[in-house]
């Protein structure tokens, strides 16, 4: 089936709508800011006990952690669900 450029050029259009560059811009930079801001505040926290060295490692260690357990329960059900969607049915 032989498409003309044109009529191609409106399909690509109509599959892929723009996408608000602004706002997604602006969403990653407060997101990222309030990460920055959270690592900062756990590094304060580890320096009122710790020395310069083992609060930044401690803030490593610690940063990940809410983001494991906020995204672990839906993990399991998306591995499950392409696992399973991909295979042909029985029967």
């Amino acid at each position: 089936m032989q498409l003309p450029p044109k009529n191609y050029d409106a399909m690509v259009k109509r599959a892929n709508p723009p996408s608000p560059v602004v706002k997604d811009c602006l969403w990653a930079f407060f997101v990222g800011g309030a990460i920055c801001l959270l690592g900062e505040a756990l590094r304060q926290f580890y320096l009122s006990w710790y020395d310069k060295d083992l609060a930044g490692t401690l803030t490593s260690i610690t940063l990940p952690g809410p983001g494991r357990w906020y995204l672990l329960p839906g993990l399991p059900t998306q591995w499950s669900a392409r696992r399973w969607s991909s295979r042909p049915k029985a029967g």
